[in-house]
């Protein structure tokens, strides 16, 4: 049985800005990631722009909601 995962980004502009991280090479890394490990993509999380002070961001209380649901069993993301 594969694990189904969620594959959670994020990224300020100021992120983007200082140290080059951008949303679509994380999701490159991620899915990468998550084919070496078998794990079926259910969904990807997509909180750009979202400041990270906090869990009230749509996405991440989607993601938590669907983790609750059992609609994912692993969370995926980046540093």
């Amino acid at each position: 049985m594969n694990l189904k995962a969620g594959i959670y980004v994020r990224v300020s502009t100021e992120e983007q800005r200082d140290y080059g991280y951008s949303i679509d090479g994380q999701v490159r890394e991620l899915k990468d990631y998550c084919k070496r490990q078998n794990y079926e993509i259910v969904d990807i999380y997509n909180d750009a722009g979202h400041s990270a002070k906090d869990l009230k961001r749509p996405n991440m209380e989607r993601m938590l909601e669907d983790i609750k649901s059992g609609i994912i069993d692993v969370v995926v993301l980046s540093k």
